[in-house]
């Protein structure tokens, strides 16, 4: 065989590796512009924490190293990270996660976008079970002017996070916030989200129930009859049985 054959040999080998790797790569590239995969919100849900955590920061590192260190896949498996903290009470590496991906949204000029709300809150309870009370006052509130600044003061999707900042003023012990805050989440609800009226009647009763521990009992009985009155209009009418 002469030289120039083994050379002709050598450059198709080469270039039949190069082809390999490069298809390679744009496989691996595809798989990593999904979102995370479905096993690891399987392993989550199931509380298989460390081996959601271990196949994430495996895709973390493939993520950097076909993608790039800036690449919209590490803002999903950042929050999967966050949840997996959040789940194990590791509320600090939590914060930081939640932290993390705020800042990227600030950075883009997105801390006002939609998608932004759950971010927030997420970082509020974070905030709320490390004690940083006016943090996540501040997170809370961030979310709900978001979601009323993008979808109206009468949204369907403030009836969450009104409840959940609701709850942290009763927590708190901050009654009157509180007690504003669940009438207006139950004037959307009783509009929009029905489902949420018996869980907001429960953050009505807790209020009654500390309005009659401190002798307020007019305060308390216009409450207990407040919450009487919505389980008449929404349950009972729901689960009473047909007439023969």
């Amino acid at each position: 065989m002469e030289v120039s054959d083994v050379r002709s040999l050598i450059t198709i080998g080469v270039f039949m590796v190069l082809i390999a790797c490069f298809v390679g790569s744009i496989q691996a590239q595809d798989e990593l512009l999904d979102p995370p995969s479905e096993r690891v919100k399987s392993l989550i849900k199931r509380g298989l924490y460390d081996e959601a955590q271990a196949i994430l920061m495996h895709e973390w590192s493939e993520s950097i190293k076909i993608l790039g260190p800036e690449n919209g896949r590490l803002d999903s498996i950042t929050y999967l990270l966050g949840i997996i903290y959040m789940m194990q009470e590791e509320h600090l590496a939590a914060r930081g996660e939640f932290k993390s991906l705020i800042r990227t949204f600030e950075y883009d000029g997105l801390s006002r976008h939609p998608k932004s709300v759950e971010l927030y809150i997420r970082l509020a309870e974070s905030n709320r079970k490390l004690g940083k009370y006016q943090e996540a006052e501040t997170n809370y509130l961030h979310a709900i002017r978001v979601l009323e600044g993008s979808r109206g003061p009468e949204a369907p999707e403030l009836v969450a996070p009104l409840s959940t900042l609701a709850d942290f003023y009763l927590f708190r012990e901050r009654y009157d916030e509180a007690g504003f805050l669940l009438r207006r989440a139950l004037k959307i609800a009783e509009k929009h989200e029905p489902l949420y009226v018996e869980q907001l009647a429960e953050g009505l009763t807790r209020l009654a129930e500390h309005h009659q521990e401190r002798g307020r009992y007019g305060q308390a009985e216009h409450l207990y009859g407040e919450v009487m009155q919505l389980r008449k209009e929404h349950f009972e009418t729901e689960h009473s049985l047909p007439e023969r």
